[in-house]
């Protein structure tokens, strides 16, 4: 379980990086410099919150234990 929190510790936040960035490459090659993003289009935010949720749980556990084992 350990092993899989420190994977999850690092994927996680370099996954949300590249969304960060993709999203911000998008707004700039835009002519209006914009990017609309939909909420619950499809009737996904109730599913999305907890998956965010239970993500950003999984990430702060994994990055406590990989601080916790480098010393």
């Amino acid at each position: 379980m350990d092993d899989l929190l420190k994977l999850w510790a690092i994927l996680y936040p370099n996954a949300m990086t590249i969304v960060l960035i993709l999203t911000w490459l998008a707004a700039y090659s835009s002519p209006s410099k914009t990017v609309e993003v939909g909420i619950n289009w499809y009737k996904e935010a109730n599913v999305e919150a907890v998956v965010l949720l239970v993500s950003t749980i999984l990430s702060i556990i994994g990055t406590k234990r990989i601080i916790e084992s480098m010393r």
